[in-house]
């Protein structure tokens, strides 16, 4: 278990194969590699890490920040235009404990629907590291198109996160 994850981008966390094949941005995803080459919006402009609340400490049911199982989740991610920093909006997860109401979850039945959002305890925001080894808090008022932009690292953007 971990607290702190990689952004996945604004895809979900199995990426399939067409998402794979034209990059949607994210520096990390399950079964590949990308470099820091592959980042053209910038590695101070992109996500690497954030944070992550366990919901299971200990447990391999509920799969948020459980990195080592078939159902593991080690990063976050926003296709979801809601999914933005300590959302009340729920994570979409195969197997849900909701037993933290910091981190709401709805089951989905395929990882290919897996989204979770960074979540933290912290008043405020969460920490969130950059692709350049830098580390912001990030509000939780963020814009999403903010937001969104910073989890792209090949979208053109040039946004970046206060």
């Amino acid at each position: 278990m971990g607290n702190y994850v990689t952004n996945m981008g604004n895809t979900p966390l199995h990426q399939n194969a067409a998402e794979q094949a034209r990059f949607t941005g994210a520096p990390y995803g399950v079964g590949h590699v990308y470099g820091l080459e592959n980042i053209a919006d910038g590695t101070s402009n992109t996500a690497a890490f954030s944070e992550i609340i366990i919901v299971a400490p200990g447990g391999t049911t509920d799969q948020r920040g459980d990195f080592l199982n078939n159902e593991g989740s080690p990063g976050f991610m926003a296709r979801d235009a809601d999914l933005t920093p300590n959302s009340k909006a729920p994570d979409y997860c195969r197997v849900c404990i909701e037993t933290n109401p910091k981190a709401p979850c709805t089951k989905v039945g395929s990882n290919d629907d897996v989204e979770i959002a960074p979540r933290s305890n912290h008043t405020g925001g969460v920490n969130l590291s950059l692709c350049d080894g830098s580390v912001r808090f990030v509000s939780d008022t963020v814009a999403t198109t903010s937001w969104q932009a910073v989890l792209s690292a090949d979208g053109g953007e040039s946004e970046s996160i206060p």
